[in-house]
């Protein structure tokens, strides 16, 4: 697998996770196993372990946007307004229905 055949397979159920937990459809608890899940399978990535940057500005919102659910708090994700238009922002980038929102620079892990 190549990171872009990795990056089409699963950046539609991380906008849908993301989607379905803005909309409290899913707990935080399952909105974190989603990106633990992602995080471990794109360990059998074949990649240049140096070569971090992102080939497209959709990859980049991608890598932003799971490192997001990392970096801020429940109560951060479930709450802050500014953030959770990001988040909305970026479901929609990755699923074709938006440009990447500005300030939005992920890398690979």
């Amino acid at each position: 697998m190549t990171c872009d055949d990795y990056l089409a397979q699963h950046r539609a159920p991380l906008a849908w996770t993301v989607r379905q937990f803005l909309a409290q459809q899913i707990d935080y608890d399952a909105l974190q196993d989603m990106s633990w899940q992602l995080l471990g399978q794109w360990q059998a990535v074949r990649q240049d372990a140096a070569d971090k940057q992102a080939s497209s500005p959709q990859e980049s919102v991608f890598w932003h946007l799971l490192h997001s659910l990392h970096l801020w708090s429940q109560d951060e994700l479930a709450e802050d307004p500014a953030l959770r238009h990001q988040l909305r922002d970026c479901a929609a980038c990755l699923m074709g229905e938006g440009p990447a929102p500005l300030g939005c620079i992920g890398t690979r892990p």
